[in-house]
């Protein structure tokens, strides 16, 4: 689930934005607003490289990855009821965050579990999930 949660995110703003444009809630949103809600993603995704690093080795693949549901969550939660734009920015930096951080501990945790003759096809499933999770969107 993680990672159709991660295809879901890369392409959320393909869908999002052009009804953004003319949101009522947030108000009409500038090119620049646009880009950043583009964008933070990715510095999400930079920012947990490390502590996921960490965090990994410390509690283990499976305990980090399921930690990780609870913020990811959250997350497209203040994405979908969204009052400012700010919200958004919150949103998708901790959506990025999670998605980096479940797309680092996800591998390992299919290499160190899976038997070598599956290894192969789960680790391809992890990311035909993503691939699905983009066509979802």
């Amino acid at each position: 689930m993680g990672a159709f949660a991660i295809g879901t995110m890369m392409c959320w703003t393909a869908t999002a934005l052009p009804d953004l444009r003319n949101s009522p809630t947030i108000g009409p949103i500038t090119e620049s607003q646009e880009s950043v809600i583009s964008s933070i993603v990715t510095l999400g995704a930079a920012a947990a490289c490390p502590l996921t690093g960490y965090c990994v080795e410390r509690f283990g693949r499976r305990k980090t990855m399921l930690a990780l549901t609870i913020p990811f969550v959250s997350g497209w939660l203040l994405i979908a009821f969204a009052e400012h734009i700010y919200m958004i920015y919150a949103g998708r930096f901790v959506t990025g965050y999670c998605g980096g951080a479940f797309s680092l501990a996800a591998p390992i945790f299919i290499a160190e579990t899976a038997d070598v003759d599956i290894r192969g096809k789960l680790s391809a499933g992890f990311d035909l999930m993503i691939t699905v999770g983009m066509l979802f969107m």
